[in-house]
């Protein structure tokens, strides 16, 4: 595992070697600081379109990839924003870190079909497969609105290519 050595201003200033302990940035910090950078750059009118567009991304967010604990989190980037700005209504707990957060570009099928097996598969076997995270309330059928998600990222993706060029 990575640890990084950092030092106060104060310890700097006065040439101490005393450093502060390590610490981790969750999933939700990190989409948060997302959203907060994107909404300071939005500073004319197709920024402003570009950040709301942006709040229906997908995000996947990974905890302890590979130990027994692990967590893979499918969710929008507006959904996760949602947990870390109201922690108790909408809390959703990603374990302990080390975290990670994948933006995706177009996501393919075989890569939708994974991302949606807990809800196509046996109980028993869920164990590692990811969870899909809404802030929607009730919501009938997850598989739906996992697709409606997904559909929705690469239509978006789609729309912020460049267009090909034919040279």
């Amino acid at each position: 595992m990575l640890e990084v050595k950092e030092r106060s201003l104060e310890n700097i200033l006065r040439d101490r070697k005393v450093y502060e302990p390590s610490r981790f940035m969750s999933c939700c910090e990190a989409v948060h600081q997302i959203v907060d950078v994107s909404n300071r750059k939005a500073d004319d009118k197709r920024s402003k379109e570009n950040t709301a567009v942006m709040a229906s991304c997908i995000v996947i967010c990974l905890s302890r990839l590979g130990c027994d604990d692990q967590k893979i989190v499918v969710s929008t980037i507006s959904d996760i924003n949602e947990a870390y700005l109201n922690p108790g209504e909408k809390d959703f707990d990603f374990g302990n870190p080390p975290h990670s957060i994948i933006i995706p570009g177009l996501i393919h099928e075989l890569e939708s079909e994974f991302l949606a097996a807990r809800y196509r598969i046996d109980v028993g076997s869920q164990k590692f497969l990811p969870i899909f995270y809404t802030t929607q309330g009730n919501i009938e059928s997850v598989v739906e609105a996992y697709q409606d998600a997904i559909n929705l990222h690469n239509k978006i993706v789609r729309t912020m290519q460049p267009a090909p060029d034919h040279n």
